[in-house]
C-alpha cells in the first residue's frame, strides 16, 4: 500500500489556538533558568524524591528504601516521542517490556506489558496509591510469555495527568496483596490547584504510513480555598503501519485471479481511532488535618487489527471455500426442499469464479438463488478485520488524616471498569449464505469491574530505638466480576446451510454462546500488619504479614522481611525475602472462546474454554492422554532480593540482584488436536464424535468448528533471576546543565523441571520470548533557550518458539538478535510560556532481524515478538504551551 501523505491540518489548528492567545510575545528572546519552567529533572535536585511505595512508613529518600523503587517524572515521559503510557515507561524503565502485538486476537487491543520478564498480571498497578482494576481482555495469544494472562490496562493514563510514576521492583503481596510478585506500579496523579499545560502532537514513521496526531491539557483549578480539582484530557489517532510483502499463496493464485488484493494479508500496528482519556483528581481540606479525596477517569477508543488471509481455492483451511483441500468448490443447498441439486464444481486454476460452472450458481444463473459458494462474496479470498471499542472508567474516593494522637488512617473505596466490545468487518458466518452480513458482525463483549474497600491505619510509638516503630494495619475487601456478553446471532448459532459443511460461526473466532455468556464475581476479604523502624542510626528493618480469604479456592497467608544498612556515608545495602500469590481471576476460571494460532505446523482454530466446562471435560474423557481438568488454585512465590547503593557528589549509582520463584503457575495448557484424533479413527474417534455431537444437540455450534482445545490450569514452576544496574550523574558541558542517566536491566526466566502440557515451544518462548539484557543511556542538556535529550536503548535478543524450523532449509533456530536504537528531542523556548518540540524516534531506522522467507510466513517480514516494534524509524512536532 502506497503511504498517503502526511497531514498536519490538526496541528495547523492547535498552532493556531495556541499563537491566538501569545503571538505577541513569540519574539525569540533569551530566556533564563529564571523564566523557564523548571522541569522535574532540576525540581529534583533541590527537593529529594520521597518514597511512598514499598512502605507504609512517611517519607522515604530513593536510596533509603529497603526496596529499589524506579522514580519516573513527568518530564521523563513526555520528553519522548511515545504516547501510549506502555510504551512510554519501556523506554525509560529496562526491566519492563510491551510489543506492538500485531494480529494477536484481543491482544491488540490491551496490550500484554511485561515486568522482569513475567507475565502482566504478575505486576500491581496502583493509582494515588489505590488498587487498580483489571483489564477486560485476556491475552489467549500472548507469544507464549503472556499467553492466558489478565492484567491491568495502563493506556487510559495519560503521562499530561502524572505527577510521578513509581514502580517498585521487588515482591509486595504481603503489603499490597495478590499480583504484586513481579513488582508495583503507581501512578500519582497531578494535584495542582493551578496553572495550564497544552500541547498539540504530530508524527509519522519515515515510511509515511503510521501518521498519528494528540492534543493534551492538564489545567488546575482552587476548590474553596481549601482544595484544588486538577484536570487531564488527552485525544490522540493513529494510523495502521504495514510492513510485510505479498504472501506465496496469494501471489500464485492472483496469477489466474485478479480480485487478490496485493497485499492480501497486512501486517503492522494496529489502527487506533477516537482514543480519548480523561482524568480528574482532587481534593479538599476538610480541616488541619483530615482530607476528602476523590479521582476518576473515563477512557474509549476504538482499535482495528487485520487477521489472516483466507485463500479462494480453500486450500488453507476447511468449511470456507473448500472441504478438501482446493480440489472442488464447497456448494451449499439453500433449499433442500425441493429436487434441485448443486453441482459439484472443479476449482480450476486456483480460481473458483472461473472455474467451468460456477456460472450456475452465480450473477443470475439458473440455480444462483439454489445454490450458495462464498466465493460469491469473497473472490479474491478475505482477511477479516478484528475491533474493539475499549472503555475505562474508574471512581474513588476516601478521607484521610491524623488524629490528635497520631494514628493516620485512610478509609477509601474504588470501583473501577473495563470493557472490549468486539466486533468483525469484512468477515461472515459462511453457513448463513449470502444473508450474513459482512459489514459489522459483533461476536460479543466483555467486561471486568473490580470493587474495593480499604482501612489503613498507621500509629508511631516510641520503643526505644533511633526511631518510632510504625505500625501499619488494615483491611481491604475486594470483588471482582467478569462478564461474557452475546453478540450477534450469525456470530454464534448455523444459518440456512448447517450441517452442509459450512464453519457454522461468525470467520475469525465464535461468537460467544449462551452457554458461555454469563456474570462470573468473586469477593475476598484480607488484613495486614506491616511494621517498620530505624533500629539502630544505621540499620532499618521491616516486616508485614498478610491474610487473604477468597470465596472460591480458600485462603493464603504472605509475610516480608525488609533491611537497609548503611555501611558509610556513601554507601549502603539493602534486601528483602517475601512470599507472594496471585488469584486466577474469575475470567481465567470461566473463559470460553475460539482462536486462530499461526505454527511452524500451520493454521488451526482451537477452543479455549474453562477448566470445569462440561466441554472440556467430555473431551478429556473421550481422549487418552488429553490434559485432565482441575479447579484453579493460586500461584505461589518466593522473593529475593539484594542491593548495593552508591550516593556522593550527584552520583548515584543502584545495583539489585533478585530471584523470584513461583510455583503452580496458572497458564493456557497445551492444545489437544481434536481433527488428528478424529483422522485416526477406532473407538476413541467414535467417542469424541459423539460427544462433539451432544454438545452440538446441547446448542453449542462451536463444538463442530473447532480442531483442538486448551483451558487454564496450574502446570508448571519457573525461577527468574537477574540484577538491574541504575546510575545517575550530573557533568559539565559547554556552561550548561547536563545529566546522565543509565539503567541495565538482566532477566533470566528458566521452566523448572517438568511440565503436563506446556510444549516445548512454550517453554521455549517462556524463557527467551523477551529480552534478557536491556540497557538505556540517557542524557539531557539545557543551555539557553534550548533543551535536548539523546536517549540509546539496547534490546537483547529474543527466540520466538514458533518460528523454529522456518527458512529455506528448515533450520532456522528461533533466535532474533539484539539491537541498539538511538532517539533525539531538541526543544526551543520562544519564552517561559510556549516552546516547540522537534524529535525522531529510531534515528538511524533500525529494524529487527527479518523472519525467513516472509513470502511463505503469511508475509509477516519481522517478528511481531519484537522489544521495539517493526515500523523502524519515526518523526514528530510538538507545540507546547504552559503557564
Amino acid at each position: 500500500m502506497q503511504p498517503s501523505r502526511f497531514k498536519l491540518a490538526p496541528l495547523y489548528v492547535a498552532v493556531t489556538f495556541i499563537s491566538s492567545g501569545i503571538v505577541s510575545n513569540l519574539h525569540a528572546q533569551e530566556v533564563s533558568e529564571q523564566q523557564r519552567p523548571a522541569t522535574a529533572e532540576k525540581q529534583s535536585e533541590a527537593v529529594e524524591k520521597i518514597a511512598v511505595l514499598g512502605s507504609r512508613r512517611a517519607a522515604r529518600t530513593e536510596t533509603s528504601t529497603p526496596a529499589p523503587v524506579d522514580f519516573i517524572s513527568s518530564d521523563d515521559l513526555s520528553r519522548q516521542g511515545n504516547t501510549d503510557m506502555s510504551t512510554m515507561l519501556r523506554s525509560v524503565v529496562p526491566s519492563f517490556n510491551v510489543a506492538e502485538q500485531p494480529n494477536l486476537d484481543e491482544a491488540s487491543f490491551i496490550r500484554p506489558a511485561n515486568l522482569r520478564n513475567l507475565p502482566p498480571d504478575h505486576t500491581l498497578v496502583l493509582v494515588n496509591g489505590k488498587r487498580r482494576h483489571r483489564g477486560a481482555v485476556i491475552t489467549f495469544l500472548g507469544s507464549g510469555v503472556s499467553d492466558g494472562a489478565q492484567g491491568p490496562d495502563i493506556s487510559p493514563i495519560p503521562s499530561v495527568a502524572l505527577k510521578e510514576v513509581q514502580v517498585l521492583r521487588d515482591g509486595a503481596a504481603a503489603q499490597y496483596g495478590s499480583d504484586a510478585i513481579a513488582g508495583v506500579m503507581n501512578f500519582q496523579l497531578k494535584d495542582a490547584a493551578d496553572g495550564f499545560q497544552l500541547t498539540a502532537r504530530r508524527g509519522a514513521t519515515f515510511e509515511g504510513d503510521g501518521e498519528n496526531y494528540r492534543i493534551a491539557t492538564n489545567f488546575g483549578l482552587p476548590l474553596t480555598d481549601n482544595g484544588f480539582i486538577n484536570i487531564s484530557a488527552d485525544y490522540s489517532e493513529y494510523e495502521p503501519t504495514e510492513r510485510q510483502v505479498q504472501r506465496s499463496d496469494a501471489a500464485q493464485l492472483s496469477v489466474n485471479n485478479s480480485a487478490i488484493a496485493n497485499p492480501a494479508q497486512t501486517w503492522g500496528s494496529a489502527e487506533i481511532k477516537n482514543d480519548l482519556k480523561l482524568f480528574v483528581n482532587a481534593g479538599i481540606d476538610l480541616n488541619d488535618s483530615a482530607q476528602l479525596y476523590s479521582f476518576a477517569n473515563y477512557a474509549d477508543k476504538e482499535v482495528q487489527t487485520v487477521f489472516y488471509y483466507r485463500t479462494p481455492d480453500g486450500s488453507d483451511r476447511t468449511q470456507r471455500f473448500s472441504n478438501d483441500g482446493g480440489e472442488t468448490v464447497l456448494v451449499g443447498d439453500t433449499n433442500l426442499d425441493n429436487d434441485i441439486t448443486c453441482p459439484t464444481i472443479f476449482i480450476e486454476n486456483g480460481n473458483p469464479t472461473t472455474s467451468e460452472n460456477f456460472d450456475l450458481i452465480s450473477n443470475g444463473g439458473e440455480l444462483d438463488s439454489e445454490c450458495f459458494a462464498l466465493a460469491e462474496i469473497y473472490p479474491g479470498g478475505f482477511a477479516p478485520i478484528f475491533g474493539a471499542d475499549v472503555t475505562d472508567k474508574s471512581f474513588a474516593v476516601g478521607i484521610k488524616g491524623e488524629f490528635d494522637s497520631g494514628l493516620y488512617y485512610d478509609v477509601s473505596t474504588h470501583v473501577g471498569s473495563s470493557r472490549a466490545d468486539y466486533f468483525f468487518i469484512n468477515s461472515v458466518n459462511p453457513s448463513w449464505s449470502s444473508s450474513t452480513p459482512n459489514s459489522v458482525i459483533s461476536p460479543g463483549y466483555n467486561v471486568q469491574t473490580d470493587t474495593n474497600v480499604n482501612i489503613d491505619l498507621s500509629y508511631p510509638v516510641d520503643v526505644g530505638l533511633a526511631s518510632d516503630l510504625n505500625i501499619a494495619g488494615g483491611f481491604e475487601w475486594r470483588n471482582e466480576e467478569y462478564e461474557v456478553g452475546l453478540g450477534d446471532v450469525e456470530s454464534r448459532e448455523a444459518g440456512d446451510l448447517a450441517g452442509q459443511g459450512f464453519r457454522e460461526t461468525v470467520d475469525g473466532f465464535a461468537g460467544f454462546s449462551e452457554r458461555a455468556a454469563g456474570i462470573f464475581d468473586r469477593s475476598n476479604v484480607a488484613a495486614y500488619i506491616d511494621l517498620e523502624a530505624d533500629v539502630t542510626d544505621t540499620l532499618i528493618l521491616g516486616g508485614a504479614l498478610r491474610y487473604e480469604d477468597f470465596d472460591d479456592f480458600g485462603s493464603t497467608t504472605n509475610f516480608k522481611l525488609s533491611s537497609h544498612l548503611t555501611l558509610t556515608d556513601e554507601i549502603s545495602m539493602r534486601g528483602t525475602v517475601s512470599t507472594g500469590f496471585r488469584a486466577p481471576t474469575p475470567g481465567q476460571a470461566n473463559s470460553v472462546r475460539s482462536s486462530t494460532s499461526v505454527t511452524a505446523a500451520g493454521i488451526f482454530e482451537s477452543g479455549i474454554f474453562a477448566p470445569t466446562d462440561p466441554l472440556v471435560i467430555a473431551l478429556a474423557d473421550a481422549i487418552p492422554d488429553a490434559p485432565q481438568p482441575q479447579t484453579l488454585t493460586p500461584e505461589t512465590s518466593t522473593n529475593y532480593s539484594l542491593g548495593f547503593i552508591y550516593s556522593a557528589g550527584g552520583i548515584d549509582l543502584t545495583i539489585d540482584f533478585f530471584r523470584i520463584e513461583i510455583e503452580d503457575r496458572i497458564t493456557l495448557s497445551s492444545t489437544v488436536s481434536i481433527t488428528d484424533t478424529l483422522d485416526a479413527g477406532g473407538a476413541v474417534a467414535a467417542d469424541l464424535q459423539a460427544a462433539i455431537d451432544a454438545l452440538v444437540a446441547a446448542g453449542d455450534s462451536s463444538a463442530s468448528s473447532i480442531s483442538g482445545f486448551n483451558f487454564f490450569i496450574n502446570d508448571f514452576e519457573t525461577t527468574t533471576t537477574g540484577v538491574d544496574v541504575v546510575l545517575s550523574m550530573p557533568i559539565a558541558l559547554n556552561d550548561g546543565d547536563t545529566r546522565l542517566l543509565a539503567a541495565y536491566n538482566h532477566t533470566d526466566t528458566q521452566v523448572e523441571g517438568s511440565s503436563d502440557y506446556l510444549s516445548d515451544v512454550r517453554v521455549f518462548s517462556i524463557e527467551n520470548g523477551l529480552p534478557k539484557d536491556r540497557l538505556t543511556l540517557t542524557a539531557m542538556h539545557e543551555q539557553g533557550n534550548w533543551s535536548f535529550v539523546t536517549r540509546g536503548s539496547y534490546y537483547g535478543e529474543i527466540g520466538v518458539g514458533n518460528d523454529i524450523g522456518l527458512g529455506t532449509y528448515n533450520d532456522f533456530d528461533g533466535y532474533y538478535s539484539g539491537k541498539f536504537l538511538v532517539d533525539v528531542e531538541a526543544q526551543y523556548y520562544f519564552n517561559n510560556a510556549f516552546s516547540m518540540t522537534f524529535g525522531v524516534q529510531n534515528l538511524f531506522n533500525t529494524y529487527p532481524d527479518e523472519v525467513s522467507n516472509p513470502a511463505d510466513n503469511a508475509g509477516q517480514i519481522y517478528p511481531e515478538e519484537s522489544p521495539f516494534g517493526f515500523n523502524g524509524g519515526s518523526a514528530y512536532l510538538q507545540l507546547n504551551y504552559s503557564i
